[in-house]
């Protein structure tokens, strides 16, 4: 049987790792927001219809 090496984490490590990745979470769903702000902004800039903006949005993803 394998035995690793590796120690197991302690409880600060794991605490560490889910507050991190928590952040991680949070900070994207921040970003994916301010992205789609920018994007409106820009479209009501340069005067973009609805179908203007779907085909944007469809070519873009």
């Amino acid at each position: 049987m394998y035995q690793s090496d590796v120690p197991p984490l302690s409880g600060r490590a794991i605490h560490f790792a889910i507050s991190f990745s928590t952040d991680v979470q949070h900070l994207s769903a921040r970003f994916a927001l301010r992205h789609t702000q920018i994007d409106q902004l820009v479209y009501q800039l340069y005067g973009l219809t609805e179908e203007e903006i779907a085909i944007i949005e469809n070519n873009v993803k």
